[in-house]
C-alpha cells in the first residue's frame, strides 16, 4: 500500500457528493449526490455502469448494500423516500417506500439479509423486511433527536444507534427493544459509528471532534452523568449491581468457587466502576482513580 490514487478521480455527479458505498463483493461502487442522482461505478476500472439513477427529489442522503450485493437502497430527506436500485442494471425496484416518522437520515441492513433498519429525524427507528422491501411496523424509540447513525452488530442480534443527542443505544433486533444503558462521552451531536469486524467495539465520532471507542460490552453500565461533568468522558461506566456475596468485614467480593476476588471498601461499594484499566469511585469531593497497576495478587500479599 503506498497511499497513492489507485484509479483517476470518477466523475459524473453534477453536485457535491454526500454519500458512497462499496458492493460486498468490492466490485461495484454507489455514490449519492446533493444533484439528486445515483452513480454506479466499476470499482476497478471508475467507469460508470449506467446513467445516472434519477428517483429521488432531494439529495440522496444515504446509499446501503444489501450482503447478497443484487440490490442497494437509497433516502433522501425531502422526499422521505427509501428506493431500491438494482446492482447490476441500475433499475428502480418496484418497492420503495415513503418514511411516515420524518425524514429518514441514515439506513443498514443486517449481515443475514433479513432486516433493514432506518433512522428518522423524529428520533425514532425503523425496522423492515429486506426480503419484502417492506416495512414491519416495528419502532424503536429512545431517542430524543435526530438518530444520525445505524449499524447491525456482525452477528445481526443487536442494532446500534447513534444521534444528536450525543447518546448511543443497543437494541435487540427481533424485539425492537432497548438493551442495557445508553452510551454518554460525547459533548456534541454524534454524526458516525461503526462496529468492528469482531462485534467487541464501536467507534464514534461527533461534533465534537472526537472520535471515541468504547467496549460493546459497555452498555451493561450505567451512566453516571456526575463522572462526565468532572471530565471522564469515554466508556466509563458504574456497575449496575456489585455482587451481594462479599465479606461483612474486609469488604471482598468473592467468585463463585468462593475464591477471594477483590476487595471494595463499603463506602466506595455502591458506586464502584469497572473500565479495564481504571477504577473510579465517586464521592462528595469528586471521582476517585484507582491505580490497577499497584495492584497486589497471587499467594504472597503486601501492602502497597
Amino acid at each position: 500500500l503506498t497511499g497513492e490514487p489507485a484509479l483517476e478521480p470518477l466523475q459524473g455527479h453534477d453536485d457535491a457528493i454526500r454519500c458512497g458505498s462499496y458492493s460486498p463483493d468490492g466490485s461495484r461502487i454507489v455514490t449519492g449526490s446533493w444533484d439528486r442522482s445515483i452513480v454506479i461505478w466499476d470499482a476497478s476500472t471508475g467507469t460508470q455502469i449506467s446513467a445516472p439513477l434519477l428517483g429521488h427529489q432531494d439529495t440522496v442522503w444515504a446509499v446501503a448494500f444489501h450482503p447478497e450485493g443484487a440490490y442497494f437502497a437509497s433516502i433522501s430527506h425531502s422526499d422521505k423516500a427509501v428506493h431500491f436500485w438494482d446492482t447490476n442494471t441500475g433499475a428502480e425496484l418496484p418497492e420503495s417506500l415513503v418514511c411516515d416518522d420524518g425524514e429518514p437520515w441514515c439506513l443498514a441492513f443486517s449481515s443475514d439479509g433479513t432486516l433493514f433498519a432506518i433512522g428518522t429525524g423524529g428520533g425514532n427507528i425503523l425496522l423492515g423486511d429486506a426480503q419484502k422491501r417492506s416495512m414491519t411496523g416495528v419502532k424503536l424509540t429512545g431517542h430524543d433527536r435526530i438518530v444520525s447513525s445505524i449499524c447491525f452488530s456482525p452477528d445481526g442480534s443487536c442494532i446500534y444507534s447513534s444521534s444528536f443527542d450525543e447518546t448511543i443505544r443497543c437494541w435487540d433486533a427481533q424485539t425492537g427493544k432497548p438493551l442495557g444503558h445508553p452510551l454518554l462521552g460525547h459533548s456534541s451531536p454524534i454524526e458516525r459509528l461503526t462496529v468492528s469486524k469482531d462485534g467487541t467495539r464501536i467507534a464514534s465520532g461527533g461534533m465534537d471532534k472526537a472520535i471515541r471507542i468504547w467496549d460493546t460490552q459497555a452498555f451493561r453500565w450505567k451512566v453516571d452523568r456526575s463522572m462526565v461533568a468532572n471530565g471522564h468522558r469515554g466508556p466509563e461506566r458504574i456497575l449496575i449491581e456489585v455482587p451481594d456475596n462479599h465479606d461483612s468485614i474486609g469488604g471482598w467480593i468473592f467468585s463463585s468457587e468462593g475464591g477471594l476476588l477483590i476487595s471494595i471498601p463499603h463506602e466506595h461499594r455502591s458506586r464502584a466502576c469497572d473500565v479495564s484499566s481504571i477504577c473510579i469511585t465517586n464521592n462528595e469531593s469528586g471521582p476517585i482513580r484507582f491505580q490497577w497497576e499497584k495492584l497486589c495478587d497471587g499467594g504472597s500479599w503486601r501492602r502497597i
